[in-house]
């Protein structure tokens, strides 16, 4: 009697260890769910928003860009600023035409402190071109006069060097040459040189659609765009060029992933890329079921690593997600994928990819409903300071009132980028041309155009609480096994 009751004692108290070590290991990971803030909607009420098109200063600030479209069916390009605690209200800054349809925007900060926006207003082009002090960038007063470019974008984006050179890189989708151009501007965009075509071997049955467009630490410049089939609009191939020489003249494309008849096929790769010292990150939605995969060059890319799949067995496509690098040099991805469906983050470190973690929970997959969670899309990131990552999101492109929200955390691992102080004085206006038609000056092989006013969240580290939680649980359950069979001997 005694021993049976030394027995059952002793099997409650294994028993009590083992359920709270594996308490102890989930409790270790969510006790890191407060580090992402819970989801912040970002535009008004009024109208349908666009995603969001980020960058941050380097005095301590995010901004943020998006277009929403009134009630009378006229967009307009809204603006908010985060400081790392409390977003700015959205306020107005630029107008535009009262028929547009605004495709894409793309802000970049100078080391100056000036804010440099281009945007479209279809997706056949012109582009339009401002600029602002980055500090004043909410008040419209601030922006500059429009500026046309007279170039058929369907997607474009900018880069300013750090001697005030300006460099576009754009897709013409819809014209009698599509491809992938690249213009750039010495005198602070008052004209544009003529285009360079990147890739005159193009294939008749192919378009470009988005570009993604990056600046290294020597100015060098990197470009990637994909084709999808003109017909099926499916994804077909993802290619790579660069310029070390300020856009004077550029390698030969060079392919990253094509599609075929095998596993690999792409369908809806928008691809996320990334430049930094020496180092180069494409990753993109790769094989038939939209697993995500992975090339990287160590050289500027002049070579590049083979494709890995990373992510495990998550899949789905939700238009895109976001790379930046830490302080500390590390790459930090976040994206929409499945199962379960959610926002996902991960982050490549030492030539190795974190366990991703879930950050914003939408479904489980099968027939369960989302409920009151918000089924992200458009998924971008940007990095604060250095250490605070900070995403923007936008609701389902079938919702009636589609709304654009943030989320953010600081990495208490990572040290802190020291903010400059925030200037005092405005920098000086980038002066504008009077009024005239876009043209190209033949004789001088340049554009010259200007115009007028006119729910659960965890971790963002990888799962190692638990990992180690439930050895310990499994290695305090084998020894209880033991103990039962010598007690039965």
């Amino acid at each position: 009697m005694i021993k049976d009751t030394r027995s059952k004692l002793a099997m409650i108290i294994l028993l009590v260890i083992l359920f709270t070590g594996i308490s102890v290991s989930i409790t270790a990971a969510q006790s890191l769910s407060t580090r992402w803030s819970t989801p912040e909607r970002l535009s008004s009420e009024r109208g349908q928003a666009s995603q969001g098109f980020m960058v941050s200063d380097q005095y301590g600030f995010v901004h943020t860009f998006w277009s929403e479209i009134g009630s009378d069916g006229q967009p307009s390009i809204l603006y908010s600023r985060f400081d790392g605690e409390i977003w700015s209200l959205p306020n107005d800054v630029i107008a535009t035409s009262p028929d547009a349809a605004i495709i894409f925007m793309s802000p970049f900060v100078d080391d100056e402190g000036t804010i440099h926006l281009i945007w479209s207003e279809s997706n056949v082009g012109p582009i339009f071109y401002s600029n602002a002090p980055a500090h004043k960038a909410g008040s419209a007063q601030e922006w500059s006069k429009r500026i046309i470019i007279d170039a058929p974008a369907f997607w474009g984006k900018l880069l300013v060097d750090s001697q005030g050179g300006m460099h576009i890189l754009y897709s013409d989708f819809y014209g009698e040459d599509p491809g992938v151009y690249y213009i750039r501007s010495m005198n602070q965009g008052n004209s544009w040189s003529s285009p360079l075509w990147l890739d005159p071997d193009i294939s008749d049955d192919h378009a470009p659609t988005i570009v993604s467009f990056d600046i290294d630490d020597q100015d060098s410049l990197h470009a990637l765009w994909f084709y999808v089939d003109s017909t099926t609009t499916m994804g077909q191939w993802i290619r790579y060029s660069q310029s070390s020489d300020g856009g004077n003249t550029w390698s030969l494309p060079t392919t990253i992933d094509e599609a075929d008849e095998s596993d690999d096929e792409l369908r809806l790769p928008y691809p996320e890329f990334k430049a930094g010292d020496n180092e180069i990150h494409v990753i993109w939605a790769g094989d038939y079921q939209t697993h995500r995969e992975h090339r990287y060059s160590l050289n500027s890319g002049q070579t590049w690593s083979p494709t890995t799949r990373i992510l495990g067995d998550l899949n789905g496509q939700a238009l895109g997600g976001g790379v930046d690098f830490d302080s500390q040099g590390r790459l930090h991805y976040v994206t929409q994928i499945r199962y379960p469906q959610g926002i996902y983050h991960s982050y490549w470190d030492n030539d190795t990819w974190s366990i991703p973690s879930l950050i914003y929970f939408i479904a489980g997959g099968g027939d369960e409903s989302f409920g009151d969670r918000i089924h992200a899309h458009n998924v971008r990131m940007v990095i604060r300071n250095g250490n605070q990552l900070v995403v923007t999101f936008t609701s389902s492109p079938t919702d009636p009132q589609k709304t654009l929200y943030e989320m953010h955390v600081t990495l208490d691992d990572v040290p802190e980028i020291e903010p400059l102080p925030t200037p005092t004085n405005t920098p000086m206006p980038l002066p504008t041309s009077t009024p005239q038609q876009s043209t190209i000056n033949s004789s001088s092989n340049t554009f010259i155009s200007n115009e007028s006013d006119s729910p659960p969240i965890v971790s963002y580290q990888p799962a190692s609480g638990v990992v180690w939680g439930l050895v310990v649980s499994l290695a305090i359950l084998a020894g209880f096994v033991v103990f039962r069979v010598f007690q039965k001997r």
